[in-house]
Parts: structure tokens; C-alpha cells; sequence
């Protein structure tokens, strides 16, 4: 499984808990983008610290500097993700996504001064 399929599986989970208001996921998003960005530059720091010790600099910061190439991709991997708005058209078409359905749960007729009206409440429920 890829970073970016964990971090995904993580927003979906995140996004199902409905206990966790939607308006704090893009937070949650940016700490995990914020700590897999360190993780990859102490990753990077402590390779080129480690080939230092057996060969040169030129081989060592190339050999860095190729494993930081292939570590990119763990930086940012939900970079796109940044809102509630980019969060909820990512998940209107993925697999892992439970959208809210709106139903009618009551309404009520009310008349005042010669005047009807009808209210209706309606929620956003999750359906599997």
C-alpha cells in the first residue's frame, strides 16, 4: 500500500467518524503532510550521514540526493486535499467514500394571521 493510499483510507476513516466535525479533517491533513515531510528530510539526513562515513562526499550526495528523488512522493502526498471543498470532491466519486443523503424526518403546517405555511427539517444522514 502506497503513502497516498493510507493517507486517503486515513481521511475516509477520519470523514466516517461522526464524532470528528469535517471542518477540523484539512487540519488533521496538513499535520500528516507536515510529518511525513520531516520524516522524509531526517530520512535524507541520516543516509547521507551514514554513506559520509563510508565513501566520499561526491558519491555520498549523489546517492542522497537519488534516494531523496524516490522519497518525494511521501512529501505532501495530500498536498491536493487542502479544504473541506477539494476533500468532499475528492470523496463525491472514491470507493471508500460514504456520502450524506438528506431525508425528511418531519414538517408541520403552521398558520398565522390568515397565512399557511409548511416546514419541513430535513438532515443529512449516512447510508452503507
Amino acid at each position: 500500500m502506497t503513502v497516498k493510499m493510507h493517507a486517503v483510507s486515513l481521511m475516509a476513516q477520519l470523514r466516517a467518524n461522526s464524532n470528528i466535525p469535517y471542518g477540523v479533517i484539512p487540519t488533521i491533513i496538513q499535520s500528516f503532510n507536515d510529518m511525513t515531510s520531516t520524516i522524509t528530510t531526517f530520512a535524507q539526513s541520516e543516509i547521507n550521514c551514514s554513506l559520509l562515513a563510508v565513501v566520499d562526499k561526491f558519491v555520498a550526495d549523489n546517492v542522497s540526493a537519488d534516494v531523496m528523488q524516490k522519497l518525494e512522493h511521501c512529501c505532501q502526498s495530500l498536498g491536493s486535499l487542502s479544504s473541506q471543498y477539494k476533500i468532499a470532491k475528492y470523496f463525491e466519486c472514491h470507493p471508500l467514500a460514504v456520502m450524506p443523503e438528506s431525508i425528511c424526518i418531519a414538517s408541520r403546517l403552521e398558520s398565522h394571521s390568515g397565512v399557511s405555511e409548511i416546514y419541513v427539517r430535513h438532515v443529512s444522514v449516512w447510508f452503507c
